[in-house]
């Protein structure tokens, strides 16, 4: 790559939305549940000059969507999260909802 294109990625990164998760309002009893994934999310990232999990994730709004069933009519693909969960409700798995907040740990640190 050529200087300027390293310029211009540079000023890509810079322009990119920006959302700021804070655990400081989090109760005493929830930070010690979530200590391990806080860690892991604000760890110093390996390049050393971004913080980890900073730059290029991925947030979906739900608020945009009614239901679940709006948000998974709204994929599609072959690549999509439906086709997949598709593919896995023919192998036997099943889907339940659950409270994520039940499960912090597991979800970001496998």
């Amino acid at each position: 790559m050529k200087l300027n294109e390293y310029f211009q990625i540079i000023k890509d990164i810079l322009k990119l939305p920006k959302v700021i998760i804070s655990f400081k309002n989090c109760c005493e009893e929830c930070r010690e549940k979530y200590l391990e994934t806080y860690n892991y999310f604000t760890k110093p990232h390996r390049l050393k000059i971004f913080k980890n999990k900073s730059i290029g994730v991925a947030l979906i709004n739900l608020n945009e969507y009614k239901n679940f069933e709006e948000y998974y009519k709204s994929i599609n693909g072959k690549n999509s999260a439906a086709y997949y969960s598709r593919k896995a409700i023919r192998r036997g798995y099943k889907f339940i909802e659950i409270d994520r907040n039940d499960y912090i740990n597991d979800i970001y640190m496998k």
